[in-house]
């Protein structure tokens, strides 16, 4: 029941509003009308009509980020990769820097509006855009002269790629000069380095010297080592020797000695009278019957000539001993000598070798850094000069020309743009028809109320 009633009531206020809307209808009608004759009036009389031209910039180095200047390496490489850099500029970039006053005063200058347009003026007339995902820029001018709007247009762009050459005549410019300044300074530096070369290497004894008398005392002194060892090796095999013949030499000794005991200096020999010749001879010149001494026995007495030849081969034998016990006394001094004479010069050598090799390593270690101090030096010339040849070769190809290209020029375009007449008698329209409308119900409402 309640739904209902409320159904009834707002069907009652809906067509209670048409009826008001029906009831006013020639004020609305009326409003509406003079509203769409007065914007006809104003778009068709009043409002100048208004032309478009545009003309498209290609930018060969744009970035979508504003990048800065890396060097790419570290000291005098990075210094020229900063200096030779062709810094790529954003398209905002580029679109703010076609809308500067010192932009729009060249155009004026250059079309001689200036007693016709102030820098403000012509700004508010030009539009700057980047066409999506490309490098090219379209500027459009509008003004109320199609030819105008060309020249504009074009002027923006020649003016705009001529200002783009000159900074970048004028970076690479400045940057022939620093690095002329650079090349001049780098030169010094070499010469003085190299000077200072000159009177290192002059200097006596020098490394390659000192190495070439270290590599001479090393062979020298492996081959005393060597000669040591052998000396050794020598001695031990001679003391052995020696020492096996007078082993020899005692068990002969031993065997003789032996031999001697078992024998006797002298040999006794027993003979009759008649035997002895002798005897027989003296008992004859004494008148004796040599037959009556018949048992008679002379012993004679002799010495053992065995038993002397042995006490000389002893004797012999005793003289080899000591000659080589002498012999291995003498092998001995004369290693030991010898030996000496080898560690003294291998200890002096080693001495000497350590020294050398102290100063080999100072001298060595002066020459790295005096050639690197050269290496540096020239490294830094060389590319100061090749920075310097390729800044003027880039300075005379005048290569700032080429950053911004005119793609596409501006022609006259003899259709308007504005005003959009039709535009604005569809909203002059749309606006009187709310106005009356609103004016119809605030009546109705106000004569209510009173």
């Amino acid at each position: 029941m309640t739904d209902n009633h409320v159904y009834y009531e707002d069907e009652i206020s809906i067509k209670e509003l048409l009826l008001i809307i029906i009831k006013g209808r020639k004020t609305i009608a009326l409003v509406t009308a003079v509203c769409i004759f007065a914007a006809t009036v104003v778009s068709v009389y009043m409002i100048e009509s208004t032309y478009e031209a545009n003309t498209i910039l290609l930018v060969s180095n744009a970035s979508s980020k504003p990048a800065t200047v890396d060097g790419g390496g570290s000291g005098v490489e990075g210094l020229m990769n900063t200096l030779s850099a062709n810094i790529p500029q954003t398209i905002t970039t580029y679109k703010e820097q076609m809308l500067t006053t010192d932009m729009m005063r060249r155009v004026i200058v250059k079309l001689a509006l200036g007693e016709t347009y102030s820098t403000n003026g012509l700004k508010s007339m030009i539009m700057v855009s980047n066409i999506n995902e490309t490098n090219l820029l379209n500027v459009i001018v509008t003004a109320n002269d199609p030819v105008l709007a060309r020249d504009i247009a074009n002027a923006l762009a020649e003016e705009y790629t001529t200002f783009v050459a000159e900074m970048n005549t004028q970076r690479l410019s400045k940057s022939s000069e620093f690095l002329n300044l650079k090349v001049e300074e780098e030169k010094e530096k070499l010469d003085r380095a190299l000077e200072k070369y000159k009177v290192f290497l002059a200097q006596s004894p020098g490394t390659s010297e000192i190495q070439s008398e270290i590599s001479s005392k090393s062979e020298r002194l492996s081959s005393l080592k060597s000669e040591k060892d052998a000396l050794l090796i020598n001695y031990e095999r001679s003391n052995l020797n020696l020492e096996n013949k007078i082993t020899l030499q005692h068990t002969e000794l031993d065997m003789i000695e032996a031999l001697l005991k078992k024998s006797t200096q002298f040999i006794v020999q027993k003979q009759t009278v008649l035997e002895n010749s002798t005897a027989l001879v003296i008992l004859q010149s004494a008148g004796v019957d040599p037959s009556e001494t018949l048992k008679l026995v002379i012993e004679n007495e002799e010495i053992n000539e065995n038993f002397m030849q042995l006490q000389i081969m002893y004797n012999q034998s005793l003289i080899s001993v000591e000659a080589l016990q002498q012999e291995k006394e003498n092998l001995k001094k004369s290693f030991e000598f010898t030996n000496a004479l080898i560690v003294k010069e291998i200890q002096m050598l080693t001495s000497e070798l350590e020294l050398l090799k102290v100063d080999y390593a100072e001298k060595s270690n002066d020459e790295k850094l005096i050639q690197k101090e050269v290496s540096r030096a020239e490294s830094s010339y060389d590319q100061f000069v090749k920075s310097y040849e390729e800044n003027r070769v880039a300075e005379s190809a005048d290569i700032g020309k080429s950053t911004i290209l005119i793609n596409s020029k501006a022609v006259i375009n003899e259709n308007p743009v504005g005003p959009r007449k039709f535009l604005n008698i569809a909203i002059a329209a749309i606006l009187g028809l709310i106005a009356s409308v609103f004016y119809v119900f605030f009546k109705h409402y106000w004569n209510e109320a009173a």
